[in-house]
């Protein structure tokens, strides 16, 4: 079948392009006036032959179509399955990750006022670490070296007496962490709607603020440990003079290690941090399941198959609405003589109503008549 029937040409008649061959017009009668039906006709067959026309248009073009998209639609069924699972999956993900980001919104809100960190905390500690870590490297490795060790060996073991140093300095942080919770001490009948939900963060330090203390104690004794063996080092290398002043640099820098975990310390800045964090991930997991390959494969052959359908239905309907300009064609070259066609159905008025989409009208008492002899309509 064609893919479309072309236009009728002057006299009605359809081009051969594959289309059904349809009757174009019947004899041309003599000249008649314009008349109306006859009311013992319904429909003339001419008008049966074209309008079943339009029908095996219509079907063509449809079984053209599932043909054509069937390739497709075998694609999307192997899919069906296991792609529904993977949207399943993709569904529950999506909802978690928006479940985490409102819950991070409500959080914000209500814990966002009480964080005192500043927005260069961050680098400003990280820095001042590093500072801080290769001035206990130079310090150590040096007296090493001048005791005659091996400089990978004097190297390697003042970055690990450095590193502790400034680990032993971190302790800091749970400090603040300890005088923040204590400022922030509510009772509970004073807190908003919003904030009991979150009552454990205005409950002040808990029970592990002694265990926390003996960490310091614990943290402290370890700084003053190392800069008393940078003291005993460089004394044997270099005399007293230098041990004390190499001795005092190594305590000093493990107090300022201290303090440089206490300024940037921040309890519930790092908690939203990491909820952000979290978020952050959920939502790349979830746009990683969305981006599944078996459910694009499978939306893809659903959009081809569609589109294949929706084409071939389009050409089939414009095919059809060829095929019913024909027909009005073909009647409108026969005014004297259009065919037999079949009697009114027993109970209507007979005045063939519905032909064609156009209500018929019984014919008129009065006509003009032709001017010439031949069959009437």
């Amino acid at each position: 079948m064609a893919n479309s029937l072309s236009n009728s040409n002057g006299n009605g008649v359809l081009s051969e392009d594959g289309g059904p061959e349809l009757t174009a017009f019947i004899r041309a009668a003599d000249e008649v006036e314009a008349m109306a039906c006859p009311a013992g006709v319904d429909k003339f067959w001419l008008e049966h032959e074209y309008e079943a026309g339009e029908e095996e248009q219509q079907s063509a073009y449809e079984k053209k179509a599932k043909s054509e998209a069937r390739k497709a639609d075998k694609r999307f069924a192997a899919l069906e399955h296991v792609a529904e699972k993977a949207a399943e999956e993709s569904d529950d993900k999506h909802t978690h990750a928006e479940k985490a980001r409102k819950a991070l919104e409500r959080e914000e809100d209500v814990l966002g006022p009480h964080a005192r960190r500043a927005p260069d905390a961050k680098l400003l500690k990280w820095g001042r670490w590093f500072l801080l870590l290769g001035g206990d490297i130079v310090g150590i490795s040096g007296a090493a070296l001048l005791l005659g060790e091996e400089p990978l060996n004097a190297f390697m073991q003042a970055t690990s007496a450095a590193a502790s140093a400034v680990t032993l300095g971190g302790v800091g942080r749970e400090v603040r962490f300890a005088m923040t919770a204590r400022i922030r001490k509510r009772d509970p009948a004073e807190l908003t709607e919003a904030e009991r939900p979150y009552a454990a963060w205005f409950r002040g330090p808990d029970a592990a603020a002694t265990l926390i203390k003996v960490i310091v104690l614990v943290c402290t004794a370890g700084i003053f440990l190392i800069g008393g063996g940078i003291f005993a080092l460089r004394d044997a290398a270099e005399g007293l003079g230098p041990a004390i002043a190499f001795g005092c640099l190594a305590l000093a820098l493990g107090l300022a290690s201290f303090y440089n975990s206490f300024d940037t310390a921040d309890d519930i800045a790092e908690h939203l941090d990491s909820k952000a964090l979290w978020v952050k991930k959920l939502d790349r997991v979830a746009k990683d399941a969305r981006e599944d390959s078996q459910i694009q494969q499978r939306a893809a052959a659903h959009a081809e198959s569609t589109s294949i359908h929706a084409e071939n239905k389009a050409a089939g309907e414009a095919a059809a609405k060829a095929v019913r300009r024909a027909k009005y064609a073909a009647l409108g070259n026969s005014p004297g003589v259009a065919g037999h066609g079949r009697a009114p159905v027993p109970g209507t008025n007979g005045s063939g109503a519905n032909r064609s989409g156009n209500d018929r009208k019984p014919p008129q008492p009065k006509q003009r008549p032709s001017k010439r002899k031949g069959p009437s309509r």
